[in-house]
């Protein structure tokens, strides 16, 4: 699948597409193997909504945020799933070191 993102009620530059995208990359690289994502940027009478929702087979990640430039939604929204992505690896790999670490003893 192609992961990018839609535009909704305004036309966006190639530079604000490219940023865009680049952003979304960062974060799927981040993301589970295997993962998809549904990007969106929406703009309304106060600003920008960012929303990125990302799914995968350790569940969804999903984030949406307002912010007054297009930039800047971009960037909250790139840095809370990132946030949340992390904290799902370390949770993860939190419950399985002590595994990992008997089995390391078990083998030496």
């Amino acid at each position: 699948m192609v992961n990018r993102f839609h535009f909704k009620n305004f036309e966006a530059d190639e530079s604000i597409k490219t940023i865009a995208n680049i952003s979304l990359g960062k974060v799927l690289d981040r993301a589970p193997c295997g993962s998809t994502a549904i990007a969106l940027i929406e703009k309304q009478e106060q600003g920008y909504r960012c929303s990125i929702d990302i799914y995968c087979v350790q569940g969804p990640f999903m984030v949406s945020l307002a912010r007054s430039t297009v930039t800047e939604a971009i960037q909250a929204v790139e840095e809370k799933l990132t946030k949340q992505i992390e904290l799902r690896w370390f949770d993860r790999a939190a419950w399985a070191w002590p595994l990992g670490k008997n089995f390391l003893r078990e083998v030496s």
